[in-house]
This record gives C-alpha cells, sequence and structure tokens, in this order.
C-alpha cells in the first residue's frame, strides 16, 4: 500500500505542478503573446490548480476517516435533493463532454439521517467516474427507490453506458489507490481515492455500496442507506 501511495501520488502531483510551470514560464517568455492564449493557458492552469486541490483533500478526509478523527455532522437529509445538488455540481462537466443525465426518483422518499455534505460527495464521485469513463454522446441514469425488505432503506443506483469494468475488478475499485487494470481506462487520469471515500462514507451511515458491471457495456453503482424508525420487512411503504 505504501509503494502503491509513493506511486500514485507523486505521478497525480508531479504532472498537473509540470503544467503548471510550463506554461508560467511560457507566459514570462513571450511578453508579447496576445490575450487570448494567455486566457486559454490561465484556464489550464486553472483546472490542474482543482486537480491538485481536489488529491489533497481525497487524501486529508481519507487520513482522518481512517484515524478516527473526522468530524461528522448528522441532520435529517433528503436524497432527492442530495443527488440534485452533486448532479448539478457536474452539469459543466457533462455537456462538456455531451453527455446525458436522467434521473428517476421512486417517490414518496423518506428522510435519512446522515452528514449532507459527505453524502453529496458520494454522488460526486460516483458521479465523476462515470463522466470519465463513458464515451461522448453516452447516458448517465440516477435511480432513487425505498425497500422494505430485507430492511427499510433508500436505494441509489447510478449506471452509465461507459466502457465498464472487468469481473475481476469490481471489488478492488473500492480500495485505496487501486483503479481498473482495463487497457481501456489507462490513458485516464485518477488517483483512485474516490470510491474508497465513497464507501468509507456509506459504511460509516450503516449502508453499503457495490458495483455490477459488463466490460464494455456499461457500469452500475448502488449503494443505499437506512431509513430511522423502520424496522425490516414489517414497514409500510409510505
Amino acid at each position: 500500500m505504501k509503494s502503491d501511495f509513493v506511486s500514485v501520488v507523486s505521478h497525480e502531483l508531479r504532472t498537473p505542478l509540470t503544467t503548471i510551470k510550463a506554461f508560467i514560464e511560457l507566459i514570462i517568455m513571450r511578453p508579447a503573446m496576445s490575450d487570448q492564449q494567455k486566457t486559454k493557458l490561465m484556464y489550464t492552469m486553472n483546472d490542474e490548480t482543482d486537480r491538485l486541490t481536489r488529491l489533497i483533500n481525497n487524501l486529508l478526509d481519507l487520513a482522518r476517516i481512517e484515524a478516527g478523527t473526522f468530524v461528522w455532522r448528522s441532520d435529517d437529509v433528503a436524497i432527492d435533493k442530495i443527488i440534485e445538488h452533486a448532479a448539478a455540481s457536474m452539469r459543466p462537466l457533462l455537456e462538456n463532454k455531451g453527455l446525458h443525465l436522467t434521473t428517476a426518483f421512486r417517490a414518496p422518499l423518506p428522510a435519512c439521517t446522515g452528514d449532507r455534505d459527505r453524502l453529496i460527495q458520494v454522488v460526486t464521485n460516483i458521479l465523476s467516474n462515470a463522466i470519465k469513463f463513458t464515451p461522448a454522446g453516452g447516458i448517465i441514469h440516477i435511480a432513487v427507490r425505498q425497500e422494505v425488505e430485507p430492511m427499510a432503506q433508500i436505494v441509489v443506483e447510478i449506471s452509465d453506458t461507459g466502457i465498464g469494468i472487468p469481473a475481476q475488478d469490481l471489488e478492488s475499485i473500492f480500495e485505496k489507490f487501486r483503479r481498473s487494470a482495463a487497457g481501456l481506462t489507462s490513458a485516464i487520469e485518477g488517483t483512485g481515492l474516490g470510491l474508497s471515500i465513497a464507501r468509507q462514507i456509506i459504511e460509516h451511515h450503516g449502508g453499503k455500496i457495490w458495483a455490477t458491471s459488463r466490460h464494455g457495456q456499461g457500469s452500475t453503482f448502488t449503494f443505499t442507506l437506512p431509513i430511522p424508525g423502520k424496522e425490516g420487512p414489517s414497514a409500510q411503504t409510505q
């Protein structure tokens, strides 16, 4: 794990820093550069800075969760609002890649108890992966329903029409610094931290998270959240 950490983090830090430094040097060395060219370089540097920030935040979150020092909030949360918020934040990426996002909420959906910001993080992390691995023009679909068996819970399914995940990788992708070994994913950047953090968050809330996929035919990530105050099969649908 230490070897994976050093390899992944050094690569993920080095790549954006190299780009930022090269573009800054280019601007310094070419004072006559047009404003249009400078603006384009500045946008790229801003994107790379955001990438560094995400990496550092993910590392800090994971370290705090595993050390037991992470501060969790506990409020009544509406899962449909959480998904709407996460989807809105990802919309520019969806539009840039020409992806279509659809949702289906099987109402009524009771409130859950949890940390709103961290649950948004879970949905955002899964959506981010779906966007990375779904070709332009593809579809990402979010379906939410309530179940009463085998226990009272909310079930969220996020499906895509992407490249899929080999069966042997479906468990390991939730481990730290692990990504699918499929050749098609090797050129796509990522630290392998997002899904590990998502699992930690969902399990803290008493739920489960897993993935199903057929390589080359898309993937579905599913997570559950218990509904407070309801017990198992005898609970009645609202």
